[in-house]
């Protein structure tokens, strides 16, 4: 009993320390996700902006996913602000040349087409987390590359890794 209440002493701190450090986690990522709506309610006046918005609604649906987030480690949960700021920029510069936001986002085409798969995630969900936040940090390469990613993803290897998903 001695030895037991000596373990929970020592865990209830710990305890303590990790569910701040979730609350801090959640509460940035939340925070940038209103200012990301925020920006997408405001985008949907331009004409220009339709086909990123599209995207955007996927990616942000995804990312709040309770599939995804249930899989994601907290390290990587504090990766969802700076999505969220890419995104935000995305936006603002598809708005000025849609063409050019269309030709960035080329090489995730066929990520999204796999992630967008329901089967991808029912047979493998681990690997469906990996590619999906894969994914997201080549949109940060892409679309606002001064924010920089947290590792290099490689287009044809992400790209591969989708289709295995639904192999």
């Amino acid at each position: 009993a001695k030895a037991f209440d000596a373990l929970l002493a020592r865990g209830k701190v710990r305890l303590e320390a990790s569910a701040r450090d979730v609350v801090a986690v959640y509460g940035a990522a939340a925070k940038e996700l209103e200012k990301t709506s925020l920006a997408m309610r405001s985008a949907e006046k331009h004409p220009s902006a339709t086909l990123c918005l599209r995207d955007l609604r996927v990616q942000v649906a995804r990312l709040a996913s309770l599939e995804l987030v249930s899989r994601t480690t907290l390290v990587d949960l504090g990766h969802y602000p700076r999505y969220l700021r890419a995104a935000q920029a995305r936006l603002g510069r598809a708005i000025a040349d849609p063409r050019k936001d269309l030709a960035k986002g080329e090489p995730l085409v066929a990520v999204e087409r796999a992630l967008s798969d329901p089967r991808a995630l029912a047979r493998r969900p681990a690997e469906y987390a990996a590619v999906a936040l894969d994914a997201e940090e080549l949109r940060v390469a892409l679309f606002a590359p001064e924010l920089r990613p947290s590792r290099v993803v490689s287009p044809g290897e992400l790209t591969r890794r989708a289709a295995a998903l639904l192999a």
